[in-house]
């Protein structure tokens, strides 16, 4: 069976994260939703860590993570919950993991201090394709998204938006 997140406690914990919010407030809005606690500690526990000892706590999952890599998680989970509801969500989310992780990429490549930023973009795109756009914009605003993001998701000749352009060639 399909976890089912909470979309407000994924807002509420983008917002935190913006806010600068101690781990303990963290902890505390992410508990909220036992879903999402749930795929926190079995991403921070994954392969992808590779830790010599399971982590049980989600205070020290947090501690572990960091804030950048836990805002880009939540944000990924935002992103896949908002694309459940669509034909073939399962196909668009790979797409948007896939942009994202390209967007990344090739700012790396191109040594541009915003591969976070791009890799939102990568990862929302589908997202444009999807949802009205006013829709899709007032939920990145919630989630405290940067108006950077939000530009290269709607401005082709931003940077973001024209290398959003190349990646979707």
């Amino acid at each position: 069976s399909e976890i089912k997140l909470k979309k407000e406690v994924l807002l509420q914990v983008s917002q935190a994260l913006f806010q600068g919010k101690d781990p303990k407030e963290l902890a505390k809005l992410i508990s909220l939703d036992p879903g999402l606690v749930f795929l926190l500690l079995k991403y921070i526990n994954s392969a992808f860590f590779s830790l010599q000892k399971k982590i049980k706590s989600l205070e020290l999952a947090l501690a572990y993570l960091g804030y950048k890599n836990l805002r880009n998680y939540i944000l990924t989970l935002l992103a896949s919950h908002l694309l459940e509801s669509v034909d073939n969500s399962k196909e668009k989310i790979k797409k948007a993991i896939s942009r994202a992780f390209l967007m990344q990429n090739l700012c790396e490549h191109l040594n541009s201090k915003h591969k976070d930023e791009a890799y939102l973009v990568g990862l929302f795109s589908v997202l444009t394709e999807e949802l009205p756009e006013e829709e899709l914009i007032n939920t990145l605003r919630q989630a405290k998204v940067s108006d950077y993001v939000i530009s290269g998701l709607k401005d082709k000749n931003s940077f973001l938006g024209s290398l959003l352009s190349i990646v979707k060639e």
